[in-house]
């Protein structure tokens, strides 16, 4: 598991939020080719969810990290 966050984690958020945008788009294109059956694999969809899921959870602990931060300092 964690050889799927680590190049993640290094990122900041304003990547991850970019990268996040562009997971939704390939989600949104995945969804369609599953539905016209252009895609053999369709596992590609769940895989996809997965790193949504990841980002996210990234996201949040960055975010937290900085308020906890900012707690500290007071």
């Amino acid at each position: 598991m964690k050889k799927h966050t680590e190049p993640i984690r290094e990122q900041n958020t304003e990547q991850l939020y970019k990268q996040l945008a562009v997971s939704y788009e390939k989600l949104r294109e995945t969804r369609f080719k599953i539905a016209n059956m252009e895609v053999k694999d369709s596992s590609i969809k769940s895989k996809v969810k997965k790193q949504i899921a990841r980002l996210f959870t990234i996201i949040r602990e960055k975010e937290a990290e900085k308020v906890m931060a900012s707690i500290k300092k007071d």
